[in-house]
């Protein structure tokens, strides 16, 4: 930039007032002393100064984004910490079991897993814990409904610096029918009630058939589906003997089961 400057100068002073004497030195001289040719020669001399201080700030605002990145190269030599886990959201079913893998990256000293309630996670019977320096897999045995929540892992660094990633676990009843008998056996002419006990969550939706129809009560009065999904026939009689289906169903995972019952009216 300073040879820019130089030339914008050398034309400002090209018509020889700088130059040394003689008579063709000071007719210049003459001319340069006019008012007009004066003001010429400062504007100039201006624009070159201008060009001059320009040049010097572009070349500091070219130095600028090379200083950031040498900072950025220089700090960079203690990574941030980052932590992941490897599932995000996961459902689980009553009994089932299931582990988690947290990966830490920036140099950890210490990974730690937090339960639902905010508390340490300590190894145990229904879980366990496998840590290593930057690795950590936390193993969930024989889920219950209360092992449901938010769990986290946290990476802490020599200095004291924490982050965290958390992952979602929905644990959810399967459906599943309880010491259901069969057959089950009533007294001609009384009310029976056949048992059915299934659950889930969410609570399962009941249907009831007999030789491949559904019970309804609008065809079968004195059939009735109860509220504990049992079913209740009025003046049970020998013509209702059979087997009956218990059919449940939860639409929310697209899950279905039933088991058959033998119906034995006794005289």
């Amino acid at each position: 930039m300073s040879q820019v400057f130089a030339a914008l100068l050398f034309g400002c002073w090209k018509d020889g007032v700088r130059r040394g004497g003689g008579k063709e030195g000071e007719k210049r001289r003459a001319v340069d002393a006019h008012p007009r040719e004066r003001a010429s020669r400062r504007d100039c001399e201006a624009a070159a100064f201008a060009a001059e201080a320009s040049g010097r700030w572009e070349s500091k605002a070219m130095m600028l984004p090379l200083l950031l990145l040498l900072g950025v190269l220089v700090c960079g030599c203690h990574a941030a910490l980052q932590v992941s886990i490897s599932l995000n959201k996961v459902e689980l079913s009553v009994g089932e079991s299931k582990f988690f893998i947290c990966t830490a990256i920036g140099e950890p000293v210490r990974l730690d897993w937090y339960s639902p309630q905010g508390e340490r996670i300590m190894p145990s019977k229904r879980m366990a814990l496998h840590s290593e320096t930057s690795r950590s897999r936390l193993i969930i045995y024989n889920a219950i409904i209360e092992d449901a929540g938010i769990y986290r892992c946290q990476a802490t660094d020599a200095n004291g610096r924490t982050e965290e990633a958390s992952v979602v676990l929905e644990i959810y009843q399967r459906l599943t029918f309880r010491d259901v008998q069969s057959p089950q056996e009533f007294r001609r002419g009384e009310t029976a009630e056949v048992v059915c006990d299934v659950i889930s969550s969410p609570v399962p939706v009941v249907v009831w058939y007999y030789q491949d129809r559904e019970i309804t009560e609008e065809h079968h009065s004195r059939f009735q589906v109860l509220p504990n999904n049992n079913l209740q026939i009025h003046q049970v009689s020998k013509a209702d003997e059979g087997v009956y289906r218990c059919e449940a169903s939860v639409e929310a995972r697209g899950e279905i089961d039933f088991v058959d019952i033998a119906v034995v009216v006794n005289v």
